[in-house]
């Protein structure tokens, strides 16, 4: 007799057996490799995804969606995962599903259907990070302890707020302190596959166990939004805490925001030139240009970065300009919830 190992809470068993069809959902770089390293090991590969994780530029080839169209990667777009009929056709007993971040909670129907092998690949160490944004918060807090997991898909989760299933795989690493946010993408793509490939292997050789979740760890931070959030105090904020925070935006997002001569800019690729004390007063001031870097002034440092003007306006920056942020708008920056649909952005 075959061992079965259950999930007492959420009446889910898995047992032995071996998928050729591996269905995946949701988004970004991570799906995106996921689906090209499965399809070069001979796994039948469908993504299912939204219109807004289609549309988001992960590379520099452009979106998700070209990305999936260049290298054959069937995938279909639907605003509700519960009532897609290409999802019902496509499912047989021999198919797994794995999520990365989608937009859509799957109901109990949706669940059924894979008889339990539907799991979620949490790039985070669980139980901390829940919530969104999780690479941008790691960076801003320096977390030096990451990690990555596939997690039980049931009717707790509530999709970028709450994952309640068991953990069937797991694996810890550490953060380089000087990664950006391409960085994390990076490794969590390597890890991803290592991962994911280790789990098949397990399930056929039925070596499966599920750990809960230790809830006394947890704790949710919430999505962010660049264009919303991603506006720099340099006012309050020490020289650290401001190129933390530049860089926590920066590529595959547009960059912080601030402003000069009345024009919106984003400022990407920032480091530390020269520690020196200030006064408040000078913050901001750009006090040396060199081809592309500008040199600007902060409470306690020389901060060099990148400077990058809209697609509507391009503004010519002298010496002695000022980059600036309107109170308002950090307000905004530290106020602004974001919510999201399958089509984008909704306002809150």
């Amino acid at each position: 007799m075959q061992e079965l190992v259950l999930e007492l809470k959420h009446k889910m068993i898995i047992k032995k057996n071996k998928f050729n069809k591996i269905i995946l959902f949701g988004g970004s770089i991570i799906l995106l490799e996921v689906a090209k390293f499965l399809k070069n090991k001979k796994y039948s590969v469908k993504v299912f995804s939204s219109k807004r994780l289609l549309d988001d530029v992960i590379n520099s080839k452009g979106s998700l969606k070209k990305n999936l169209k260049t290298e054959k990667i069937y995938f279909i777009s639907t605003n509700d995962i519960n009532k897609c009929n290409e999802l019902k056709k496509t499912v047989n007993s021999n198919s797994l599903g794995i999520g990365f971040g989608e937009t859509w909670s799957f109901n109990k129907n949706t669940i059924d259907l894979f008889n339990g092998y539907l799991f979620d690949y949490m790039g985070i160490p669980l139980p901390r990070y829940r919530g969104g944004a999780h690479f941008t918060w790691m960076m801003l807090q320096q977390e030096r302890f990451n990690g990555a997991c596939l997690q039980i898909i049931n009717q707790d989760m509530v999709q970028g707020v709450f994952d309640s299933g068991g953990i069937v795989l797991e694996i810890s690493f550490k953060n380089k302190l000087k990664w950006k946010i391409n960085d994390y993408f990076k490794k969590q793509s390597e890890i991803s596959k290592k991962l994911i490939l280790k789990f098949l292997n397990k399930i056929e050789k039925n070596n499966i166990k599920i750990k809960n979740i230790d809830e006394s760890k947890s704790y949710y931070l919430p999505r962010l939004n660049t264009k919303f959030n991603g506006w720099i105090n340099w006012y309050t904020w020490n020289t650290d805490n401001i190129i933390k925070f530049i860089n926590a935006f920066d590529d595959p997002y547009d960059g912080s925001s601030s402003m000069i001569k009345g024009e919106r800019v984003f400022i990407k690729n920032a480091k530390l030139k020269k520690k020196l004390q200030f006064h408040p007063f000078q913050s901001g001031l750009i006090c040396n240009i060199n081809k592309n870097l500008y040199d600007i002034i902060s409470l306690n440092g020389i901060i060099t970065a990148e400077i990058f003007h809209t697609k509507k306006k391009k503004i010519k920056i002298n010496l002695g300009d000022r980059i600036y942020t309107p109170i308002y708008q950090i307000e905004q920056s530290m106020t602004f919830r974001p919510e999201y649909s399958s089509d984008g952005l909704i306002k809150k």
